[in-house]
């Protein structure tokens, strides 16, 4: 898939920022150098970790994801974790209606009790996620670090080259300072919620702030 990325010197804060093309064409592709990760994409970003015939996933951007993990040959999940909930990312109920959900606060109620608390670890198999604040990434936005990875999955906090994924509207503090964080622990890989694997966090968290400032 070709990606159109903007100039740096954009302005994130105007309406013609967000004209580039997101593609809804479904396809599943595995992160290179991380086995056992899958990236499902379909307008937006989910992610897909495989042990043996189970699966995790992390965000859902199809209602048609079953036929395209049928179609991969993969697995599908028993279990589903949203880094944020909006609607876009949330669409599990028609396609994996039994598997168990969980999210944070904020947003679109998803189905299920089961919250994510920032600060604590999420165990799948033999995977541990930190759960991490992410304030001004959408609402409730947390971040999953991957421990022993160093691997962050970033919900809509950052785009590929520096670009906010959502429009920016007035005070951006809280944005800010989790962009900060993230750009101070130094992440190996951010995986966002939207566009291409991010392999620069330092460098694209940065690139934000300066538009942001």
């Amino acid at each position: 898939m070709t990606e159109s990325r903007r100039p740096c010197d954009k302005d994130c804060r105007s309406p013609g920022f967000f004209a580039q093309p997101f593609s809804a064409i479904p396809s599943a592709e595995s992160v290179p150098g991380v086995p056992g990760l899958w990236k499902l994409e379909a307008g937006t970003n989910g992610y897909l970790l495989v042990c043996g015939r189970r699966s995790l996933l992390i965000d859902c951007p199809s209602a048609d994801l079953d036929r395209l993990l049928e179609e991969s040959h993969l697995p599908c999940p028993a279990t589903i974790i949203h880094t944020h909930r909006q609607p876009e990312h949330c669409r599990e109920a028609e396609c994996f209606p039994k598997a168990v959900v969980y999210g944070c606060s904020g947003g679109p109620a998803a189905r299920g009790p089961n919250g994510l608390v920032p600060g604590r670890v999420f165990q799948w198999e033999d995977v541990e996620l930190a759960v991490l604040p992410l304030p001004g990434a959408g609402p409730g936005a947390v971040g999953l670090l991957w421990r022993g990875r160093d691997i962050l999955f970033s919900g809509d906090l950052v785009r590929d080259g520096g670009q906010p994924i959502h429009p920016i509207e007035g005070a951006a503090t809280d944005l800010q300072a989790s962009l900060t964080a993230v750009m101070l622990a130094d992440f190996f890989l951010l995986l966002p919620s939207t566009g291409p694997v991010i392999r620069n966090p330092c460098g694209d968290c940065r690139a934000l702030l300066s538009r942001l400032a």
